[in-house]
């Protein structure tokens, strides 16, 4: 900053962005003029911005200017629900239950999008209060990917063990916005191993540790589908090693796989695992050639029956040791 340099509101406007918090800290802390500067904006910053911009406005001598209404308006219509964990569990700001059923958009009540985003202490004190009742929704809510699953792991297992702890099962219905879209060959939201399903697909592993061998959910081979269907290979050697169902349905999955993103990994643990397969894998990739010829060199049932089209005489064991 220039020494005498003139500065105003603008500058806040400007730094008052989810990646601008310590330029706006930065700014505030050194006086930066706060005329038509609303401080409801605060909220689109992060947690720690958030925090950072608070302090620097105590540290400036305009503490009195700071608002816990005001901040939690602005963090509400960000759906900035880690700051509101702060305002409310840390800063003890009086939440209400209007408050908690204003969460923007048609993401659900605010108790829900607190599970959604491992916000552990606002879910506990949404419920200590009556404020919020627990419900399956809460468990899928850790693996929506709209607002919340990021692989953060940690988070999304606290909160899936405390909610076991208070006795919600990781299946059923629940009230509110549908909170997932599944594919028509998917389970559906609401099934007995939907949960299973979803951790498989994004490769939480720990999280569907926490959820077969602590919650007793249930899991079938959609599970191993999921896993072999998106590459998580981690996930799929576990539930194999685990004996979760896994045959000819999660063969398949490979072959797409295979076909899609050119990863042979799925179908070689397969094999290497002797998983049951028969004629309808050899089926399944009927229009993948490439993949095709893989099988054929492994003695995929149903691939005696005929050649792999516009391959010559030992091209198939030539391209599956190629891929192996």
């Amino acid at each position: 900053m220039a020494h005498g340099c003139p500065w105003d509101s603008r500058v806040l406007q400007r730094t008052c962005t989810f990646v601008g918090g310590q330029r706006l800290a930065f700014a505030l802390r050194h006086g930066c003029p706060l005329d038509g500067f609303e401080l409801a904006q605060l909220g689109k910053l992060p947690r720690d911005g958030l925090k950072a911009a608070v302090q620097a406005l105590h540290d400036s001598g305009r503490g009195q200017a700071v608002s816990l209404a005001e901040l939690f308006g602005g963090v509400i219509r960000a759906g900035n629900v880690e700051a509101v964990e702060w305002l409310v569990c840390d800063l003890g700001f009086p939440i209400t239950a209007d408050d908690c059923a204003m969460w923007p958009g048609d993401d659900g009540p605010l108790g829900h999008n607190a599970a959604a985003g491992g916000c552990l202490r606002l879910l506990q004190h949404l419920h200590s209060r009556g404020l919020h009742v627990l419900c399956p929704g809460d468990m899928r809510a850790v693996l929506r990917r709209d607002c919340g699953f990021r692989g953060t792991g940690t988070k999304s297992v606290e909160v899936v063990r405390w909610l076991h702890a208070q006795g919600v099962p990781t299946y059923g219905p629940s009230p509110g916005p549908a909170e997932f879209k599944p594919e028509p060959h998917e389970p559906a939201v609401h099934a007995a191993d939907f949960l299973t399903f979803e951790a498989a697909s994004v490769g939480a592993l720990e999280l569907l540790q926490v959820l077969v061998e602590e919650c007793g959910a249930h899991w079938t081979e959609s599970a191993c589908v999921a896993a072999a269907e998106c590459g998580c290979m981690e996930v799929l050697r576990w539930a194999i090693a685990k004996h979760c169902p896994c045959a000819a349905d999660t063969w398949c999955a490979a072959v797409r796989r295979a076909d899609k993103r050119h990863d042979y990994r799925p179908l070689t643990m397969l094999h290497t695992a002797k998983r049951p397969w028969n004629e309808a894998v050899w089926a399944a990739a009927t229009p993948y050639k490439e993949v095709q010829a893989w099988l054929k060199a492994r003695g995929c049932p149903g691939s005696h029956a005929a050649p792999v089209a516009g391959a010559g005489a030992g091209a198939g064991a030539e391209v599956g040791a190629a891929l192996a």
